[in-house]
């Protein structure tokens, strides 16, 4: 019996969408950022492989006026 090759879910892209809804072996999906944002990854789509991995993990969409380090830092408590 063969059974069919499943990446699962690519994950969230927080300021941005994944086009594409097939996660099978050969599928390809597409990360979009959304405008005002900045691209940061390995590349701006990802295949579905053989070995049930995708072939480039979900990058990030970064604020431009607002790093993600930054973001990290508002949200700390801060000590008193």
């Amino acid at each position: 019996m063969i059974t069919a090759v499943d990446c699962g879910d690519p994950g969230q892209l927080y300021n941005g969408y994944i086009d594409g809804r097939r996660h099978t072996y050969g599928s390809v999906i597409r990360y979009r950022c959304l405008d005002g944002t900045k691209f940061d990854g390995l590349a701006m789509s990802a295949t579905c492989l053989e070995t049930g991995q995708w072939s480039f993990p979900t990058p990030r969409c970064l604020s431009k006026f607002r790093s993600e380090e930054h973001t990290s830092e508002l949200q700390s408590p801060v000590p008193i």
